[in-house]
Order: C-alpha cells, then structure tokens, then sequence
C-alpha cells in the first residue's frame, strides 16, 4: 500500500476524525480504482453525465498525477472522496477542488459537507484568498451544498464549455484570514492531465472567437436615416433577426406598417415602392426608433456598439450554436454567447440598462434574444445550456420590456406568451428553481417602473 505525496499538506489536514468510526484522510494508491468506482457511481445514482466525462471520473491514478485525493471512510469501505490540486502544480490565485461525490451509503451523514470543509480549510492553510470550482449544471444536489456552505454563483464567468456542448456553472467562495505563507514555487507537472481550468485561462478572446453575422449592414448604410415614406417591412414572427426590429417598429407607433409572413425568412424585409431593400435588422430598428428617446443623434456614438455586440456575438452566436454543422463552431459560438451575456450582466451592476438611464435600442434587441433563447432555441441547445435566469440582471430586464408590452401579439403567440400560435420550436425546457417558466416571465421583476 503506497500512500500519495503530502509535500506542503499540513500534519493537521492529513487526517480528520469526523466520529461514528468515520474519517476524512488521503487515500491509499491502491484504492485509486474504488474511488474511481465510487465517483461513477455517485455522479450517476439519481444524475447522469456523458460517456466521455463518466470514463474520466474512473481514472483517478491519471488524475492523481496533479491532484490529492481525499476520501471519507468508516470501517465497511469508502463513502466519498474529492480531488484538490497539489499545490505545486496549481498557477491560479484561487484554489479549487474537483469531482466530489458521495456513495449512496454515505448520503445524509454530512459526507458532502465534510469534503468540502476539508477544501477550505486546506485553502485557508496554504494562503489562498479563495476557491473557485465549476460544475455540471444537472448536479443539482451538490449546487445546494455549495450555497448552504456560502459559495456564490458566479454566472459572468461561465463561458467553460465541455463535451456534448454542457457549460459548467461557477461557484467562488471567500476565505476569511487565510493563513500568512510562503507562495509555493510552481511545477510543472510531468503528466498533460489539465486540472479544470478557471476565468483567467478560459476567457473568450472576443475578437478571435466572433462569428460573422450572417446579414451585415451595407456598405454606406445611414442607421440613422428616417424609413422612407410609404416603407412597409415583412416580418417572420418567428425569427430571431426580426423581433427587435418588430419590437421597435411597435413603441415608435409604427406597427401598422408590419407585414407578417407565415414562410420562415432569416431577416426582415423593407418594402419600398413595391421592391425589397435589404437592410440589416438592427439598422432597421434604430431607422424606425431614430429620433425617438429610445435612438437619438446623440446616444448613436455610445448605443451602436453594443448593438453591433448583440448582433455579432448573441444574435449570430445563438444561431450558429444552434445551426452550425461544425462540432468547433458551435462550441465557440457557445463560449462566446456566454462570455458576452456575462458581460451584460456585469455591465448592468452599474445600472438598470445597457447605455445610460433610460431604456434604448440596445435593451430591444438585447430582449429579443433573451425572449428567444429561453422560449425557443434553449430546447435545442446541449443539455445544460444557460437560461435567462441564470443572470438575474438580463432576466429583471427583460420581464421589465415584457411588462411594458414592447412586443406585438404576433411575437408573443410565436413564443407561447399569448394566442394559440403553434410553438414550431417546442416546449421551452425546465430551469432549476422554477416550475413555469412561462409564469415567470409574465411575473412582474422586482424592481419594475415605467418605460417610456
């Protein structure tokens, strides 16, 4: 029996005593299967997971190359266990731990939170100002633990995306008083067995990774010249690119000049003397809404890049996570539409919409996406995929343009807020924590006031 290194493991966390016969320590290397056994079974009793990450939970000797692996025991065998990195191979400023389970045997003896303890306190011994740790978005039981702990979900840095499509959430935690240390000279460790990365390895290089939207604006375009008189605009109620537009149209008190198609079309279409002009969707929002308080002259400078940000990164984004035949496109489609409504999200700590103090173009289109991706395209995304939800801001946003009744009836039947209109995408898939998602669009957002 071959015990794992303890270089820099403090004499106190080597061993816990929990009571009952019961103890938290590290484990032996020829129990390495049982505990890859134990986490297949745990992350699989009551959840799933895909073949591919079921295989990794079994190979803890790999795994052990970079990591210690702690488990809690009585005298029948093992309970739980838990991965934390070796200190000498760990480069971020937060510690992490990784795959924690617990047997069934060993649900309802605090096990969990005994695991997680340990990680802390091993944190707090080796200087680290916090943890950091990702997690499948099925593990319901263990976001739980962590929220009772005082782990908070962090959604602004979820752009992780793994196989089959899943995103992993993200949790920090602030350790109070870490102990004064010595930082650890790092290592680099023989073996290419990547502990799960954190934000500052995996942010989205958004230039690199930006999809080319399908329909960018002409060359020359004016977006801030008036719709000629007489213009009528044909709108699929269903689309994506079309809603902000419909929505724009609908508080510039210009419905009336809406045509809906029932045939599926990418973008809208301006009519102008009989013939089709194409014209970019989000051009042709701020064209309808020019002049009013939601586009004018002087917001263009601040409010047309973040519409450009919508268009390029949620917009095109959504669809090619959606449509895109390329595995790698749709993976960084994804990473990329979750970096940037992370950073929405973010931006709306400073305020309660995207430019300035009062609702623009920019929120329109920013809701036409929100609207879209839970009611519609989230049911055909990888399982796990990020609702609107997820990012409290984006969502009191959105529920705020809903109530203020921005969208024509047409659009509200297409996503089932209204009418009877077949829903062509399905029934939106259920989002942990709320029973109707449909109700809780509907539901008045905490903070509600008027938009004008």
């Amino acid at each position: 029996m071959i015990g794992q290194d303890t270089t820099h493991i403090p004499e106190d966390l080597l061993r816990w005593g929990l009571g009952d016969g019961r103890e938290l320590r590290l484990a032996r290397t020829d129990e390495f299967d049982l505990v890859g056994a134990l986490l297949q079974e745990a992350f699989t009793a009551g959840c799933w997971v895909t073949p591919r990450y079921l295989q990794h939970l079994g190979d803890i000797a790999s795994r052990a190359a970079v990591s210690h692996v702690w488990v809690v025991s009585d005298s029948v065998g093992l309970l739980g266990a838990v991965l934390t990195p070796k200190p000498q191979h760990h480069r971020p400023r937060l510690f992490t731990f990784n795959v924690l389970g617990v047997a069934p045997r060993g649900r309802g003896l605090q096990v969990g939170w005994a695991l997680v303890d340990h990680s802390v306190a091993l944190a707090s011994a080796l200087g680290y100002a916090g943890l950091e740790l990702r997690s499948s978005p099925q593990m319901t039981a263990a976001h739980a633990l962590y929220r009772r702990y005082g782990f908070v979900r962090r959604p602004e840095f979820e752009t992780a995306v793994v196989d089959s499509g899943q995103r992993l959430f993200a949790f920090t935690y602030r350790v109070v008083d870490p102990a004064p240390t010595t930082p650890i000279p790092y290592q680099e460790p023989e073996v290419a067995w990547a502990f799960p990365g954190h934000h500052e390895e995996e942010a989205v290089d958004i230039t690199e990774l930006r999809p080319i939207a399908s329909s960018p604006p002409e060359p020359g375009e004016d977006a801030l010249g008036a719709l000629p008189p007489g213009a009528r605009v044909r709108i699929d109620p269903t689309s994506l690119r079309g809603r902000a537009a419909a929505a724009a149209l609908t508080v510039a008190g210009s419905g009336q000049l809406i045509d809906w198609v029932d045939a599926p079309t990418a973008d809208p279409e301006l009519i102008v003397d009989g013939a089709v002009v194409h014209i970019d969707p989000a051009t042709l929002a701020r064209r309808a809404l020019r002049g009013t308080p939601w586009y004018q002259a002087e917001q263009a400078a601040r409010v047309d890049p973040v519409v450009a940000q919508i268009r390029d990164d949620l917009v095109a984004g959504l669809e090619d996570a959606v449509f895109a035949e390329d595995p790698d496109t749709r993976t960084a489609s994804l990473r990329l539409f979750y970096a940037r409504l992370g950073r929405l999200e973010a931006s709306l700590g400073r305020g309660r919409w995207l430019v300035g103090d009062r609702p623009s173009v920019a929120d329109l289109e920013l809701f036409a996406v929100l609207i879209a991706l839970d009611l519609q395209q989230r049911a055909h995304l990888a399982p796990g995929s990020a609702a609107v939800a997820d990012y409290p801001r984006l969502f009191e946003l959105g529920r705020r343009l809903l109530a203020a009744g921005v969208l024509p009836p047409e659009i509200l039947a297409a996503v089932g807020l209204g009418g009877t209109g077949e829903l062509l995408w399905g029934e939106p898939l259920p989002v942990e924590g709320i029973d109707d998602l449909r109700a809780a669009w509907l539901a008045p957002a905490s903070q509600r006031e008027a938009v004008a």
